[in-house]
């Protein structure tokens, strides 16, 4: 397994063209919009032909001409299959369709348009998604481990009340923890989805291991 940067610029081609395609499928009419469908149809299902098919017909092309006793004119193209090619290329195809039918407004930010073609969740998730169910999500503001959050500090709450319980000192909040500790509690606004999982991932492991250490040091004394 390799990285390959232009496999990047190939996809990125592809992207392109459809974006643009959207667009004018959305202005246009008659055979100049049916012209432009085809165009970015051929555009996708070549570069999929290419990468996925031209080297299994080439070998067959190959050992139909060598039984009958001649030699293939066309090369063999040492060329790696891109992960997630297919996807790619089907999922941009169910958004210029869609918008041929005229069930799906152009998209007009590219870089959300970029971003449909290559949701990654999508691809492991299952099949191809239509581009109305999809597209209007990436708009949405979604709050992510609120709850997770208000429970860890819950939890060294009631962590901390059973310390007490048995006749030890403990920090109680999570601010009493990271004054003890190099983290810091950044500021940030209430449904920041990325400042709660920094938080999580960086704080979850810490806080156990300081929770050990107070057990250990009250324990002997």
């Amino acid at each position: 397994m390799a990285f390959v940067p232009i496999y990047i610029l190939i996809l990125g081609g592809t992207i392109i063209i459809d974006y643009f395609a959207g667009i004018y499928l959305e202005k246009t009419h008659g055979s100049v919009k049916r012209g432009l469908l085809i165009l970015s149809l051929f555009a996708n299902i070549g570069v999929l032909a290419v990468f996925k098919y031209y080297n299994f017909l080439n070998d067959n092309l190959t050992a139909i001409l060598y039984g009958a006793g001649y030699q293939n004119p066309f090369p063999y193209l040492s060329i790696l299959l891109p992960i997630g090619l297919s996807f790619h290329t089907f999922q941009a195809m169910s958004y210029t369709i869609e918008v041929y039918r005229n069930n799906q407004k152009a998209e007009k930010n590219f870089g959300i348009y970029a971003l449909y073609v290559m949701f990654y969740p999508q691809l492991v998730a299952g099949p191809i998604e239509r581009p109305q169910n999809l597209l209007h999500q990436f708009y949405e503001k979604h709050k992510f481990f609120e709850t997770q959050f208000g429970q860890l500090d819950e939890m060294i709450d009631n962590v901390a009340e059973r310390i007490r319980a048995i006749g030890h000192y403990a920090p109680a909040t999570l601010q009493s923890y990271l004054s003890l500790t190099r983290l810091t509690e950044a500021t940030r606004e209430k449904n920041d989805s990325h400042g709660f999982i920094k938080e999580l991932l960086e704080d979850h492991d810490n806080i156990i291991i300081i929770l050990r250490e107070h057990i250990t040091s009250f324990t002997n004394d």
